[in-house]
């Protein structure tokens, strides 16, 4: 370094510095900057300033200041020049400090980017690869498991239709005593076990009886003959067996007559609207509690008013439906609404209970139960008395089977014979309710 510059030559080393490094920001600066020693010129700028301006308030001369400056600048440089080379380029010096950290900041964020997004670039061998490492149920016991529930399922449909028929089947026979203890006895003898026989003494307490549904038909005895009472109303297959009995006693000699005390619909004479409530009934429980679950998250005190006004209103549009617009169903109006209703309102609050209380899996568990517990053996279509033994009374203590008597009672038997569903529709509905406020308490205890 120079100490001897003379005041004279200041100005122009001034001009020399601010050429090199580029800086036009200074008017007085014209002049090309003299060569380092290895020959390359410098490129820093610095302001010329009049000599006046950069002389030194503390008496240190300005060249050694502004030598010392140039010094800390070419460290600077060489420290930039390090760090670019360690992320695979070289930055050039004439480059400010701040553009250099920010774009190296920039290609970290970019780098980083790229590995976080290379996991979308993998193949679909990899993705095999990833889900063969997953843990799952194995393959053998996945077929199984699907074949043994398609069994259960074939087993639940095909059995009650294969093996239901007349057994323990209840009927009335009434008349003199001697003539019915003759016709009871011949039942007995050609068709053991198929009629649960009631006597009355009149052919009018039989026929009574059959329309508050505590027998599904009758034979009357008197003196003209017998008279076949049959209740197509409460399932065909029962006329049909009475149509037999009356066939065997017309081939004995006996004038035989028949009467249908309580009569299908003229516009349902084979009760089919009756069958194909059954799956609307199940539909309708299920949706329900579905939709309640998952819109109305953590307020029960909601779902439980959302299923009581989506049971009162479906029961009554059904009610309209099959009462008013297709005159499939006689009964009472409401007596129709209720028992719809009830049926939805039991089988969501179980199924939705259910599911307050296992999660998920709840609906799994309350869908089988309903489809394909309770539905094949619920007797809506022929009655629970045509269900094998002890499957027919099974199915009138679970929801499906009590819904349907209770629609079948209010269609056509004015309400007669209900009570029991009634009570196990409420017995159902009470404890789903139940099962979604112990869930609820399970929640506020955690």
């Amino acid at each position: 370094m120079r100490d001897d510059i003379t005041p004279d030559e200041t100005p122009r080393r001034g001009k020399h510095l601010a050429s090199n490094r580029g800086d036009h920001a200074s008017t007085n600066a014209t002049d090309t900057a003299p060569t380092s020693a290895g020959g390359a010129p410098r490129h820093m700028a610095v302001n010329a300033t009049p000599a006046a301006n950069v002389a030194s308030t503390d008496g240190e001369p300005t060249d050694a200041r502004v030598d010392t400056r140039e010094r800390g600048v070419d460290q600077d440089r060489t420290a930039v020049t390090d760090r670019d080379e360690t992320v695979g380029r070289t930055t050039t010096h004439d480059e400010p400090l701040s553009r250099t950290a920010a774009r190296e900041e920039r290609d970290g964020h970019s780098t980083r980017t790229s590995e976080r997004d290379g996991d979308d670039h993998i193949t679909d061998d990899e993705t095999d690869d990833k889900a063969t490492k997953r843990k799952g149920p194995p393959l053998l016991a996945l077929i199984l498991g699907l074949s043994v529930v398609v069994s259960l399922m074939l087993l639940a449909f095909a059995t009650p239709a294969v093996k239901s028929g007349a057994k323990d089947m209840p009927i009335a026979v009434s008349g003199p005593q001697q003539a019915v203890s003759t016709v009871q006895a011949q039942l007995e003898k050609r068709s053991p076990g198929t009629f649960d026989v009631t006597t009355f003494s009149s052919a009018d307490e039989a026929a009574d009886a059959i329309k508050e549904r505590d027998v599904v038909g009758g034979i009357a005895l008197g003196k003209d003959g017998a008279t076949i009472q049959t209740a197509s109303a409460a399932g065909a297959p029962y006329s049909n067996v009475l149509k037999g009995v009356g066939a065997g006693l017309e081939k004995q000699g006996q004038k035989v007559t028949y009467t249908d005390v309580v009569p299908l619909p003229k516009h349902d004479p084979t009760g089919a609207a009756m069958t194909a409530a059954a799956l609307p009934l199940i539909f309708g429980g299920m949706a329900t509690s579905a939709a309640m679950f998952f819109t109305l998250r953590g307020s029960t005190g909601r779902r439980f008013i959302g299923i009581i006004g989506v049971a009162a209103v479906a029961g009554l549009a059904a009610s309209a439906i099959l009462h008013f617009w297709l005159d499939v169903m006689e009964g009472s109006f409401w007596l129709l609404a209720a028992s719809v209703g009830m049926g939805i309102a039991a089988i969501a609050f179980t199924v939705i209970g259910l599911a307050k209380n296992l999660g998920q899996a709840g609906f799994g568990l309350g869908a089988l139960i309903m489809f394909f517990l309770s539905n094949p053996i619920s007797g809506i279509a022929t009655g629970p008395s045509w269900l094998p033994s002890p499957w027919g009374a099974i199915g009138q203590l679970m929801p499906v089977g009590a819904a349907g008597t209770a629609l079948r009672s209010s269609a056509y038997f004015d309400g007669h014979g209900a009570k029991h569903a009634w009570i196990v529709l409420a017995c159902w509905a009470l404890g789903g309710a139940l099962l979604m406020a112990l869930g609820k308490a399970r929640k506020t205890t955690h």
